[in-house]
């Protein structure tokens, strides 16, 4: 509850008693109900929908002060932006409203995220891109691990043990893969001034892909999980010519690169 307070006290949200009602309903009463999260973020009125607290909390945080990629301020504005692990969308409206020049792709393997993706996008009337598809350093089908957040679905071969502790269930998913370096090529660019990666864990399969797509990116905004060393992360982008700018070590262990 003080974390919800807190992120309404920064952000202008325009329903305020709306969200705190369904808040202490969700959480308190189980009432499952969608929420339209009404906000106004640099002249533009926002709307997300919302069915969890983690969306809640995650739609909150990217339009406060509180957002780390604040922090980020490129030399000039990225023009192609690909969102890999775009999830329910929420990052690429927040690139989409900061950048409203460039070209947004948001790229999500699971369908129903995607649909999500899809319905933001109508209501808040923006022109983003989606492709339904994984990203890792093969080209066909890919065995996904589904988890009981939507956020945290994860390809099979990057399973360790403890499944359940960490939400796993015994359900899984084909979905199609690709490399991000053809990624790219099938969009039409030549390049992409912007990749944020968030793909639970799948970074790994990234960096050891990395000649197929390094000269294909000029910023990186790679989250950093569990199976993967940030210190070897680190060295395997600057062997390829990135250099580290920035990190976020608060909200997660996400590192910042450009070239």
């Amino acid at each position: 509850m003080p974390t919800i307070i807190k992120l309404l006290l920064l952000v202008h949200c325009k329903n305020r008693l709306e969200v705190l009602w369904w808040f202490l309903g969700f959480r308190y009463a189980g009432r499952k109900s969608e929420l339209l999260l009404k906000l106004a973020w640099d002249g533009r009125d926002i709307v997300i929908p919302v069915q969890d607290i983690q969306t809640l909390v995650a739609g909150l945080t990217l339009f406060t002060p509180e957002n780390p990629w604040e922090r980020w301020r490129p030399a000039r504005d990225p023009r192609r932006v690909i969102d890999l692990g775009a999830n329910v969308g929420l990052v690429s409206l927040y690139f989409a409203l900061r950048f409203p020049d460039a070209q947004i792709v948001a790229a999500e393997m699971m369908p129903e995220n995607a649909a999500a993706i899809k319905r933001l996008t109508d209501l808040n009337r923006l022109n983003i891109e989606i492709a339904n598809i994984a990203v890792g350093a093969t080209e066909g089908t890919a065995s996904v691990r589904l988890n009981e957040s939507h956020s945290r679905h994860s390809l099979e071969t990057l399973q360790s043990a403890n499944l359940g502790r960490l939400g796993f269930t015994e359900k899984t998913a084909t979905v199609p893969i690709t490399r991000l370096g053809n990624l790219i090529s099938d969009l039409g660019w030549t390049s992409a001034d912007l990749l944020k990666v968030d793909i639970e864990g799948a970074e790994k399969l990234l960096l050891e892909d990395i000649d197929g797509w390094s000269g294909l990116a000029s910023n990186v905004l790679m989250e950093i999980h569990h199976n993967v060393d940030a210190r070897e992360a680190e060295a395997v982008m600057t062997r390829h010519s990135f250099k580290k700018i920035g990190h976020d070590n608060f909200h997660r262990t996400e590192l910042w690169f450009s070239k």
